[in-house]
């Protein structure tokens, strides 16, 4: 229909626009999954309890855009479950350092995923 409407030039933009969508999609959905993926196997390699649910609640926070910085809030409420239960070595400190990795990786891999599906710079 664009390609009819407007020629070729028309055509080329609106699958750059497709092309921009669906890399934001990506971008968001795939960053979300994998910061949730990485926050339960953080949290099962350090025992703590009910791993799952607590990627699942990364997911949601990592999905809804403005929940991202309550990520630390998850990964922090698991370093104190450490620290109560005794855990004031390695565990906490490499805990810690994976909470701070989960709640990072957002800012690598989403533009990279954004970015690979555009024809676009990626400032624009």
């Amino acid at each position: 229909v664009l390609r009819r409407l407007g020629g070729d030039h028309l055509a080329e933009i609106g699958v750059m626009a497709v092309n921009a969508v669906r890399g934001v999609f990506y971008g968001v959905v795939g960053t979300a999954c994998v910061q949730a993926l990485l926050m339960v196997l953080g949290c099962w390699l350090a025992g703590i309890p009910g791993a799952i649910p607590i990627g699942f609640i990364t997911l949601l926070l990592a999905l809804s855009q403005i929940g991202g910085p309550l990520i630390h809030l998850v990964w922090l409420a698991g370093a104190y479950w450490l620290y109560t239960q005794g855990q004031t070595g390695l565990v906490l400190w490499l805990f810690a350092v994976w909470g701070i990795f989960v709640t990072f990786i957002d800012n690598i891999l989403k533009p990279w995923l954004i970015g690979a599906s555009m024809e676009m710079p990626l400032t624009l």
